[in-house]
């Protein structure tokens, strides 16, 4: 098998190299009505680092006194302060972890740091570990060095890694540059990168606010299998996957963020093969790199294997980043999902995005995939139906529509735990009931939709029990006048 090859088998059966299956997944799904979900951490390397990587800061960091850090930061006693800083970490993880989540809360990531060296006579910073420990900020290679060197003032092994990202090029067409660390803990070599999981940002001469630490933590103990998605480093072997890559495949490799290695996407065969690689130039030189897809009609479909836990979701944007309403949408279909992609106008380049959400944790989502793509056709969306993730969160189904001349009937079915409720509106905005309907099997609603104009059918749900404080929750918008009389 080529290396070429590899990368194909890689992004097809990716899923494959989870821990948790979909039937176990699902398992605790069986012979309930309501769905329980639980967290799962694709990215971990392996069942050791899971342990660690808890989504929680050691509260231990937070705990240090300024004067302590003083020591680190003017450089007078910087074993004292790691000694202090490691005190009571009862393992070579938690020293690893707790340099991690100190550096991640106290340095900021700094992303002019290499203009102002180039074009300032005082910087007012610098990207070595004593210049990013006295200005508590530095860019991704000034917060490597700084994690390698505390790591070796507490007696760990650390390594410097240089390698790339996978979404620019430099005015010489080599791709952007990247620095992070590997840490050897307990004989096996582990990925930690501060500069990906920084909290807070320096910029234009203030520092920012930090981020939860819950959305950032994504890059310590990361699976090389994971890294290798968006970040290439230059020695093989600090890649240390089984199998070499070349840093030209890696270069013509699709787009991902590690955000698909973290939901366990991956890309289908029928995808891979639409896919292109475009490159459009920077003002500063260079150019950004994207997957780009063309369609043949109006309508884009991307199909990417999804596990049951993950709910997927799509949007369609202009060349100023503006949302186009209703011109993204995805569902799933069996174990994947179609991403669909209207577009307004055709031959015209637009941004598309996809997102991903794990439904133990609905309300937290990420941006798993940024591309560009475009029709040969113009078009209108035109769904019947679009469905939210809280379907599959409270496991509504509609099981039948049936349409007369003047009625609409929708048949559907939900755990006893749930409450629905729907209603109707007109272009007017104005408020239609809807009255409910009963049967052996389920439940319905009933809706007189007439000859009205821009008619939607809302139905949204919430758990009855009382503990949960969001309210209704939209399940599904349906558009009455795309349906054709009888039944869909």
């Amino acid at each position: 098998m080529g290396k070429k090859d590899y990368w194909i088998v890689f992004l097809i059966f990716f899923p494959l190299f989870s821990c948790f299956s979909n039937q176990e997944i699902l398992q605790a799904r069986l012979n309930i009505d309501l769905p329980r979900f639980v967290i799962v951490d694709r990215l971990a390397t392996d069942s050791k680092a899971r342990t660690f990587r808890t989504g929680e800061i050691d509260s231990y960091v937070e705990q240090i006194p300024a004067g302590i850090e003083e020591l680190a930061y003017t450089g007078k006693d910087l074993k004292r302060f790691v000694s202090i800083l490691l005190a009571g970490a009862d393992s070579d993880f938690s020293k690893a972890k707790r340099i991690h989540d100190w550096m991640t809360l106290r340095i900021a990531y700094d992303s002019n740091i290499l203009i102002r060296l180039k074009t300032d006579k005082d910087p007012d910073g610098g990207v070595d570990a004593v210049s990013t420990l006295k200005y508590r900020r530095s860019n991704c290679e000034g917060l490597a060095r700084t994690y390698a060197l505390l790591c070796a003032t507490a007696g760990l092994e650390a390594r410097y890694v240089v390698g790339a990202l996978n979404r620019a090029v430099n005015k010489s067409g080599n791709l952007s540059s990247h620095a992070w660390n590997l840490v050897r803990l307990e004989g096996a070599w582990y990925i930690v990168d501060c500069s990906a999981n920084s909290r807070f940002f320096y910029v234009n001469g203030s520092f920012g606010t930090h981020m939860p630490y819950s959305m950032r933590f994504d890059h310590l103990f990361i699976s090389p299998e994971a890294k290798i998605l968006a970040y290439y480093a230059y020695d093989p072997a600090d890649c240390l996957l089984s199998q070499d890559i070349s840093v030209e495949d890696f270069k013509n490799a699709p787009k991902l963020t590690i955000g698909f290695a973290k939901y366990g996407l991956s890309l289908s065969q029928e995808t891979l093969d639409m896919r292109q690689v475009l490159a459009i130039d920077k003002s500063s030189g260079g150019a950004d790199l994207f997957d780009s897809y063309e369609s043949t009609a109006s309508r884009l479909e991307l199909k990417i294997y999804t596990p049951a836990d993950v709910f997927l979701t799509a949007g369609l944007f202009d060349s100023e980043g503006k949302a186009l309403s209703g011109c993204g949408y995805a569902y799933r279909r069996g174990d994947y999902f179609v991403c669909e992609f209207d577009f307004p106008e055709a031959d015209k380049l637009y941004g598309a995005k996809i997102y991903a959400r794990s439904l133990a944790d609905p309300f937290a989502v990420n941006e798993v995939y940024s591309f560009k793509a475009s029709g040969k056709m113009a078009g209108v969306p035109s769904r019947t139906v679009e469905a939210s993730f809280v379907s599959e969160l409270l496991n509504v189904r509609i099981h039948r529509v049936e349409r007369g001349e003047a009625v609409l009937r929708i048949y559907y079915s939900h755990p006893r735990e749930i409450a629905v409720i729907s209603f109707m509106r007109d272009s007017s905005d104005s408020y239609l009931r809807a009255k409910k309907l009963e049967f052996e099997y389920g439940s319905g609603f009933e809706y007189e939709i007439g000859a009205g104009d821009g008619l939607k059918i809302y139905l949204s749900g919430r758990l009855l029990d009382v503990g949960w404080t969001r309210g209704n929750q939209r399940i599904f918008v349906i558009d009455p006048l795309k349906i054709e009389e009888g039944s869909l």
